[in-house]
């Protein structure tokens, strides 16, 4: 598998674009020495809310057999100094992206931040299970309008915490119906690239 290699200049104004009226003043991504990066090498999925629950870890299985994962969200929400910077995720073992921000610094915006941030880095999205759906339904609102691969896990129509991923399907989402679902996508993956 081959990961792509894109510039970080691209990824910097994309995400600065949306970020600016909002505080952030500059976004940077750096490797595990420290150095900071002009190109980025990624082959990332992002899963929106992640559920662990122990038939969901078949699939992280899976998906991390081709992905590399956008996973951790790291941030301080008690600092509050004019200016600073936030690790705000890790990528994979390989990168980290910081954010330098003015003024008062909450958890929401930091959410906020992390959502834009994952959703314009990765390649892919995967809906799950999630609670707080108003955040779901702003955050999918963003990733469908960014043209990229979006898959969802259904759930049950009855219970509250399906809903989001339901309706990412109903919005045109590719269904994730079982395990033999995520190697049939990553089977077409490998096809696109030959």
């Amino acid at each position: 598998m081959v990961n792509k290699i894109r510039s970080w200049t691209y990824l910097y104004k994309e995400i600065i674009y949306v970020l600016k009226d909002i505080g952030v003043i500059d976004v940077f991504a750096v490797n595990k020495n420290g150095e900071k990066m002009e190109k980025v090498e990624l082959n990332t999925l992002y899963i929106l809310e992640p559920d662990l629950e122990e038939n969901i870890f078949l699939y992280n299985k899976l998906f991390k057999s081709y992905w590399e994962y956008i996973i951790k969200c790291n941030f301080n929400e008690k600092s509050n100094n004019t200016k600073k910077c936030i690790n705000i995720l890790d990528i994979g073992k390989k990168y980290k992206v910081y954010v330098s921000l003015k003024g008062s610094v909450t958890k929401s915006k930091l959410e906020y931040i992390f959502i834009i941030i994952s959703s314009i880095i990765a390649d892919d999205i995967v809906v799950n299970k999630i609670s707080n759906i108003k955040k779901g339904i702003f955050a999918l609102d963003i990733i469908l309008n960014m043209g990229k691969d979006i898959y969802a896990i259904p759930g049950n129509i009855f219970e509250y915490k399906n809903y989001l991923s339901n309706f990412a399907i109903k919005q045109g989402a590719i269904p994730i119906c079982g395990i033999y679902d995520v190697k049939y996508i990553l089977l077409q993956k490998d096809y696109k690239k030959i």
